[in-house]
């Protein structure tokens, strides 16, 4: 719901009850009831304030659990044998497990990476894309000469890659890849397929949270593939937090907030608004305080102008937020 907090009722009893006041006044008579009286009002003010401590102590406990779990970073460690990594910084393993990201200087990795990306979604590139993309100033002669080179450079570095193939068809080059090669970026969209969106979907949530794709480098190239990974990632994570929030699964939800907001777009405001509409509910309001006025100073230095919400305002907003 969009208000958080619960109604409650108090009923005053008039005691004694009507009918029963001539023997309590009554005090020589019958003593003993008025001893009754006060005995039972000790016993329900002693309740009471029992129950009182009771409720503040489960807040306080409640509140210091939701701090230690969200607070729990994800543990997920990716394949190392035969394996390309592309998600965060890039690293390549052999078929040992050993890291031979060296062996790719930034012209060998450039190549590699512009031959996975247009093999990937281009079916491949030709020789004259290819060289424009990594010596635009040269002249054909001398792009043909590098090309080689880089060319021999890639076959020899998979000798040790042998799920990996270097080819030309059809005038354009094209990677191979073999049963077995582990490239992360292509496990994300594996696991999409198999299991969806649904906010339990931990594999997904663990590839999302090692950061966006090749966040090391700055080429110019690379930017469309990033932007597209990272509008993805966002568009699923959104929906995970819609389907988490619905079940009330509001840990999940400040879980993947987190992801978006820490390595996909630090001033997504949906992902703000679960965040901390699901820390309130879990009654972890000064947790919720703090990620606001963090998230307000961020927007401020970014954009030079004040969030237009402010912390009442993402209180009642609806879930999933509208207008986004």
């Amino acid at each position: 719901t969009n208000n958080s907090f619960a109604a409650t009722t108090i009923y005053r009893l008039n005691f004694p009850p009507a009918g029963m006041q001539p023997n309590i006044v009554n005090f020589s008579k019958k003593p003993v009831t008025l001893y009754s009286v006060v005995a039972i009002i000790l016993v329900i003010l002693f309740a009471g304030t029992t129950w009182i401590l009771f409720v503040r102590k489960r807040k306080k406990t409640t509140a210091v659990r939701v701090q230690d779990e969200i607070s729990e970073s994800v543990k997920f460690e990716r394949t190392r044998k035969n394996a390309i990594w592309l998600l965060n910084e890039f690293k390549v393993f052999d078929q040992n497990g050993h890291d031979i990201s060296y062996r790719f200087a930034t012209k060998i990795r450039h190549a590699f990476i512009v031959l996975f990306f247009e093999n990937y979604f281009n079916n491949g590139i030709t020789s004259d894309d290819f060289s424009d993309l990594l010596w635009p100033s040269l002249n054909k002669n001398q792009q043909k000469n590098n090309r080689g080179v880089i060319m021999n450079n890639l076959r020899k570095i998979f000798e040790d890659l042998p799920l990996i193939n270097l080819i030309k068809e059809n005038q354009r080059w094209k990677l191979k890849f073999e049963n077995g090669l582990y490239i992360d970026f292509i496990e994300v969209h594996n696991v999409l397929v198999m299991a969806g969106t649904d906010e339990n979907n931990e594999a997904i949530l663990n590839y999302f949270s090692i950061g966006n794709l090749l966040s090391n480098e700055n080429w110019e190239y690379l930017d469309q593939y990033k932007e597209r990974y990272s509008s993805a990632a966002i568009d699923v994570l959104l929906h995970m937090n819609k389907n988490a929030y619905q079940k009330h699964n509001h840990l999940k939800c400040i879980e993947i907030s987190d992801i978006i907001l820490n390595y996909f777009d630090f001033l997504n405001e949906p992902a703000l608004i679960y965040k901390i509409k699901s820390l309130y509910i879990l009654k972890n309001s000064s947790r919720a305080v703090s990620e606001y006025n963090k998230f307000r100073l961020r927007y401020n230095e970014s954009i030079s102008k004040p969030f237009h919400l402010s912390f009442d305002d993402i209180l009642k907003t609806t879930v999933p937020p509208e207008n986004y």
